[in-house]
């Protein structure tokens, strides 16, 4: 019976520090730039960044990350712009990008979980005076492949190139059929077959369009879809950014005709119909802006959308701010979220969120940008709840507002009640303001030691370990943190 109440006082405990550890932060990486991936390796995160770096070119940074967005290691990698071309494999981590010192180098990188770069190799595709850029890189079981254009003469031809996790190239294959065309935008369906979203670029309506290619493992085409005319009209803009369904079929969205709204239309396609399966179109409201830049397919099948939000209303201006949209596997709408922070002049700044994950208990982590005062950008990293919601600032947390785009609700969080330091520990611990109420609970959910009215509390005594600290006023618990206290 006791090991019963102890573990039923871990799972409160994790609990108790889970739902409080929701964030809007911006992460101090040392250099302004972007969190443009995150993903996970068992119970550890990482994120990988693009940075403008000392040496005044673009960089890039792996760092891993804690529960409440906090660096646990910063590694920098400046000759290598990685952009979204990290993948992470067994127990390594893979970079790659276009060397940001020019002579159109692929530089692939393998860095194991602990930030050491283990192995590196310079690749150079061009000839004859091209140049080459690098959108992508994918694995696919034991393959990476690189995907992205090679330019020359003002045109562009799609490229993908796969090697071993050796660095070895096994193949490389460059689509001519077309003078414009780039491989921009890439997944890896459960098929086990490599998706590419084409851009044909340069001509004129309505041949400026898309292809979704398939490609197995070997680089031969095996499967192809062409969008129809009708949604190929003057002024619309084909911009896939899709993923592939657990059933195979494939989502993808475009921006219908018009200059302020670039509404997207979200759409899924069956794989052996080429047949509609379901669309969401956004209201026609000329004033409101929306981008997807990513979306991905949840451990329930709902699909979470990343990108950006504006609208050109006076009142509120929203410019352009991060954005989360939750849908079904059907294509109905269950919440749509814009992050608005606030500036010291009470104006927004802008931003956006380039990727996300699902956390095991359902919460939802996404990183990206926000502007500064000097319009740099700064790295941004949120954790929300499964309904895109944060329930209470922490520490240093700027002034942003939560609009519900559904119902128009705006929620807004700020600075955090209430803070502690330092941590790690080896004795007193300061909270930022009086409380009334102290606990400490040790691994085992144990209450340790309990104070009243005061904003410290002395740890000397307790065993080098993680202890979580839990901080009450008259309504109850408002916040919970992990410490660690060490001799």
């Amino acid at each position: 019976m006791r090991n019963v109440i102890q573990i039923l006082l871990i799972g409160l405990t994790y609990t108790m520090g889970i739902s409080q550890s929701y964030f809007y932060k911006i992460i101090d990486i040392k250099e302004f730039g972007s969190i443009k991936q995150i993903f996970q390796k068992d119970n550890r995160v990482f994120i990988s960044s693009q940075l403008a770096c000392s040496s005044g070119l673009v960089c890039s940074n792996l760092s891993e990350i804690d529960e409440f967005g906090n660096i646990l290691f910063s590694k920098y990698i400046e000759d290598v712009d990685a952009a979204i071309s990290t993948a992470i494999h067994g127990n390594n981590i893979f970079m790659s990008g276009v060397d940001p010192f020019g002579n159109s180098n692929i530089i692939v990188k393998e860095i194991d979980l602990n930030g050491t770069i283990t192995k590196s190799k310079v690749f150079n595709f061009t000839k004859d005076g091209e140049s080459m850029n690098l959108g992508y890189m994918r694995l696919l079981k034991d393959q990476l492949f690189l995907i992205g254009q090679i330019i020359k003469d003002n045109k562009s031809s799609s490229i993908i190139a796969t090697m071993d996790l050796d660095f070895n190239l096994i193949k490389t294959h460059i689509d001519t059929s077309i003078h414009n065309n780039v491989i921009w935008d890439t997944d890896v369906g459960p098929d086990s077959l490599l998706t590419c979203f084409v851009l044909e670029n340069g001509l004129a309506s309505p041949y400026d369009r898309r292809r979704i290619e398939k490609y197995d493992k070997d680089l031969n085409l095996v499967w192809k879809y062409q969008p129809p005319d009708s949604l190929l009209i003057y002024g619309n803009d084909i911009k896939l950014y899709g993923t592939i369904l657990d059933n195979g079929n494939i989502f993808f969205s475009y921006y219908k005709f018009g200059w302020n709204d670039r509404l997207p239309n979200l759409q899924c396609i069956d794989t052996l119909t080429k047949k509609s399966v379901w669309d969401y179109d956004f209201p026609n409201n000329n004033s409101h802006n929306r981008t997807v830049f990513r979306a991905k397919q949840l451990n329930n099948g709902d699909i979470l959308i990343t990108g950006k939000y504006a609208t050109l209303s006076s009142n509120p201006r929203i410019r352009d701010s991060p954005w989360l949209m939750r849908l079904d596997r059907n294509g109905n709408k269950k919440w749509e979220r814009t992050y608005v922070e606030l500036g010291t002049d009470g104006q927004d700044k802008t931003g956006a969120l380039w990727d996300a994950i699902e956390l095991d208990n359902g919460d939802v982590m996404a990183c990206g940008f926000v502007r500064n005062n000097n319009n740099r950008w700064e790295p941004l990293l949120i954790r929300t709840d499964a309904d895109g919601c944060i329930d209470q600032g922490q520490a240093n947390c700027p002034t942003v507002q939560i609009i519900d785009l559904m119902s128009g609700a705006v929620n807004e969080i700020g600075e955090a009640t209430v803070s502690i330091f330092p941590n790690p520990t080896s004795g007193i611990i300061r909270i930022s303001k009086s409380v009334q109420k102290i606990q400490v609970f040790n691994q085992l959910g144990s209450l340790v030691i309990s104070k009243y009215n005061t904003n410290e509390i002395d740890l000397s005594d307790l065993d080098s370990s993680m202890y979580i600290i839990s901080l009450s006023d008259n309504h109850g618990v408002i916040s919970s943190h992990k410490v660690i206290k060490i001799d």
